[in-house]
């Protein structure tokens, strides 16, 4: 949500978090005011203009939010000409205003597409990519694979580390995950400390042998000064599989099997071959 309040003779640009998970206070945009050791005066066309201006400009950052890219650069354009040619002796300070709405635009949709901790795509974000290459992959019959893997025993590391170094451990890992994966894969935290690696135009025997580089690799590593193991399990889309939500609960089942099996192993689904 975005708003603009009068907050001691300025006029303030506030946004929180879209998702509605979390929020954090994001840049304040000040328009015009005054303080103690000096007075601005502006006129009141000027302040008109103004106000206009950032409403062109904010208006873009929403139009960019809820997915009207194409006009988005008109409204940005649209204030800054328009302060240019009316009112060039504010034209800096009007600039000025629409970089730090486009830095806060960025940083709205920084928070609505990537984990806050990790930096990898958030859930939602994540099942919206996977959902758009999974219906391509029924369409055009390309092979479609995931990986869900979940850290072994990472309540004790909280219980006995403290939070601080748990939250170290995802971080770590998931940089460690990314640098495995290629550029075409959607890895994303599924909640916690559980991921998901969705892999489009990726046979079974190819996510099978990913999912042991990586375990392999976890096992022979350190993050954040702690040894940890990872229990993973893989799907891959089939004649059995309708919808992502299918792919996903094979995958899980198959994790769950491998950490009754003691922990530390790759489990395959049971349908992958059906």
């Amino acid at each position: 949500m975005m708003s603009m309040i009068l907050r001691r003779g300025h006029f303030v640009l506030l946004a929180s978090d879209l998702n509605g998970i979390y929020s954090r206070k994001l840049r304040q945009v000040t328009v015009f005011g005054a303080n103690r050791n000096r007075q601005v005066v502006v006129s009141t066309v000027i302040r008109t203009l103004v106000i206009l201006v950032v409403a062109v400009a904010a208006s873009g950052s929403v139009l960019y939010l809820f997915g009207k890219y194409e006009l988005v650069e008109i409204g940005v354009t649209v204030a800054a000409i328009v302060s240019l040619l009316i009112a060039p002796i504010s034209s800096y300070r009007v600039l000025s205003l629409i970089q730090q709405l486009e830095e806060t635009r960025k940083d709205l949709e920084d928070i609505s597409t990537h984990d806050y901790l990790t930096g990898i795509f958030n859930r939602r974000f994540m099942i919206e990519q996977a959902n758009t290459i999974l219906a391509l992959g029924f369409r055009h019959h390309f092979q479609v694979s995931l990986i869900m893997m979940d850290i072994d025993h990472f309540k004790q590391v909280n219980d006995t580390h403290g939070h601080t170094t748990g939250d170290g451990v995802l971080v770590e890992l998931a940089k460690y995950v990314r640098s495995l994966i290629r550029v075409t894969d959607i890895f994303g935290r599924y909640g916690g400390e559980e991921f998901i690696v969705f892999m489009p135009h990726t046979p079974l025997e190819d996510a099978v042998g990913l999912a042991e580089r990586i375990r392999e690799g976890v096992k022979s590593s350190r993050f954040s000064n702690l040894a940890i193991t990872i229990s993973m399990g893989v799907s891959v889309a089939n004649e059995s599989t309708k919808t992502l939500d299918d792919l996903i609960d094979k995958a899980d089942v198959a994790m769950y099997e491998a950490k009754g099996a003691g922990r530390d192993r790759v489990k395959v689904s049971r349908t992958a071959t059906a």
